[in-house]
Formats: structure tokens, sequence, C-alpha cells
């Protein structure tokens, strides 16, 4: 799901030889997945910066040998 994020970024930011330009284009990103759907960004609690992506984590569950609906658990972005 990163790496869809990633391929975003380089994506808006053009070339990819400019880590600088490609990281302020992720900075600029809503990030977006079409398995996990919207992300956000955290981090600045512990990094000084939100860079850090916040994918809901979906639990699923196996009962009596039948899987069960797979409930997303949403993560607040700072």
């Amino acid at each position: 799901m990163a790496a869809e994020v990633i391929l975003q970024g380089i994506s808006a930011a053009g070339p990819d030889d400019d880590g600088e330009k490609i990281a302020q284009a992720l900075r600029n990103l809503t990030p977006e997945s079409r398995f996990m759907g919207k992300a956000g960004w955290r981090g600045t609690g512990q990094y000084d910066i939100n860079q850090e992506l916040t994918f809901p984590p979906g639990l699923g569950m196996i009962i009596d040998g039948k899987k069960q609906p797979t409930v997303v658990v949403e993560i607040a972005g700072e």
C-alpha cells in the first residue's frame, strides 16, 4: 500500500531523480490505496513532521471454518 503512495508521489513530482521534490509531492498528497482506502499522515508527535503513513488495518476472523467480514479499524491522522 505504501508503494502505491510512493508511485503517486513520483508521478506527481515528475522525474524520479530529485528525492526532495518527491518528498514534497508525497507530503502534499492525501494517501489512498485501492486496497485499504484513504489513509492519513502521522509523525508530528514523534518525528516533528507528518511523514508516517497510517492505513487503517483490516481485521479478519475465521469462526467455525467460515471467513467473517473484514472490519476496518480507522486510525486518525495528525
